[in-house]
């Protein structure tokens, strides 16, 4: 159960599900444990529902929850907002405003020199035009 116990101790049970503005899970999100110096001390990813394990959180050692998942807005929940509850959170992921755009590239080389076991080759600048000539005998 969530609430204080007679040591004076602090705790909450946490069960959290991760789920897109549309209502439908997000699986492999980041949930980061983060002590007081909002360093992580432990990490979860969720599962296939959305859902990570339950935590039973005591003592207020971790004091921040945070979730991120690239493409989404990260989140933050203070722990000392559920000390004291048990809780069941869905917690909505919005999409974020910084876009991730994986440029092809392309290498062009110019083999300069081949023999038995050895390729030497120039890199060729991008937007530089080679003409290759090759002399016939």
């Amino acid at each position: 159960m969530g609430g204080s116990d007679i040591s004076g101790i602090k705790s909450a049970s946490v069960s959290i599900k991760i789920i897109d503005k549309a209502g439908n899970p997000i699986a492999g999100v980041s949930l980061a444990l983060n002590n007081s110096d909002k360093k992580p001390v432990l990490g979860f990813l969720s599962d296939n529902e959305g859902k990570f394990p339950q935590l039973s959180i005591q003592d207020e050692y971790i004091s921040l929850l945070r979730f991120s998942m690239i493409g989404y807005q990260e989140i933050d929940i203070k722990m000392d907002e559920l000390f004291d509850f048990i809780c069941y959170i869905d917690v909505i992921l919005a999409d974020s405003d910084i876009r991730y755009i994986q440029k092809e590239e392309v290498e062009k080389f110019l083999v300069k020199e081949k023999s038995e076991g050895r390729i030497v080759m120039l890199s060729i600048p991008e937007n530089r035009r080679v003409v290759l000539e090759k002399k016939v005998e």
